[in-house]
């Protein structure tokens, strides 16, 4: 894509701009039903695009991480991956690490 500006009336300008970003969090869901296709979804396409921080949280079941959602987002290009569910995990991956 690239960026659009055009003035369709004097004094209004419609378009849109790309602005990179430089992090993403994911959130995988993986409770009682694991969402593994999210995993996909969300990590491999901020990797595609080539984010350069990508955090991805899921969260446990029975205490433990479901290992195919761990797996769909270590090989969708994770650089973080947290175990946390729920809000609690939104909130972490909005951290900023320099």
């Amino acid at each position: 894509m690239k960026d659009i500006e055009i003035e369709t009336l004097p004094g209004v300008i419609l378009g849109h701009r790309n602005i990179p970003v430089q992090s993403v969090g994911c959130y995988v869901p993986a409770g009682k039903f694991p969402m593994v296709a999210s995993g996909h979804m969300s990590v491999a396409t901020a990797s595609v695009a080539g984010v350069p921080r990508i955090i991805a949280a899921t969260a446990p079941f029975q205490g433990r991480p479901n290992p195919a959602v761990i797996a769909a987002m270590h090989r969708g290009g994770a650089h973080e991956i947290y175990v946390l569910g729920g809000v609690q995990a939104i909130g972490a991956s909005s951290i900023t690490v320099e």
